[in-house]
């Protein structure tokens, strides 16, 4: 059994996730597009997905400011019938930027299919909303201080932004496939 035809591969529009602080000051930023193989046959039949992933545009993290980005490949599944297969998979972008006080969440996700199309499903593609200046915060503990202080500085003698990221890609291929040297034309 051997897949062929395979095209692409197919990108996405660019997507980007920007985090700011209450004086509209960019602490991260990641952008991206979504990438995948598609048209992968079987003897003429279906039509594949492999290789989804992302192609990154920009990771940027201010000195004390952390960024963290996973990408998953969700259970693949079949957009077609059972005589003529679509393959699809979901493909998840997690953004996580954090520093002393708080972390913060996006995640955007994109449907790309073996026909070659995408959908794109939650996306939290816009920027976080800063906080209001003048807000009402909490009470300052004296020892919290120290604490953030002794953070702050080891930031400052590391002098280095954290990237922290993992990546993993999946495809929709016919049942019966194994190994990847099985699979041809790539």
């Amino acid at each position: 059994t051997q897949l062929e035809n395979w095209k692409g591969p197919a990108q996405s529009d660019s997507y980007s996730i920007e985090f700011k602080n209450g004086l509209g000051k960019k602490l991260t930023k990641f952008s991206w597009r979504f990438v995948w193989k598609y048209g992968g046959d079987m003897n003429g039949v279906g039509k594949y997905v492999t290789e989804a992933g992302v192609d990154i545009d920009t990771a940027y993290a201010y000195l004390s400011e952390h960024l963290d980005v996973e990408i998953k490949s969700l259970k693949p599944v079949n957009y077609g019938t059972s005589a003529n297969p679509v393959g699809g998979v979901d493909v998840q972008v997690s953004v996580s930027s954090h520093g002393a006080f708080e972390k913060t969440t996006k995640v955007c996700t994109l449907t790309v299919k073996g026909d070659g199309t995408s959908a794109l499903g939650t996306c939290e593609h816009s920027e976080v909303d800063p906080v209001e200046v003048g807000s009402e915060l909490p009470a300052i503990d004296p020892s919290t201080v120290v604490e953030i202080g002794k953070e702050v500085y080891q930031a400052i003698e590391d002098n280095q932004p954290t990237l922290d990221s993992s990546v993993d890609w999946a495809g929709a291929v016919p049942k019966g496939v194994t190994n990847w040297t099985q699979l041809e034309n790539w």
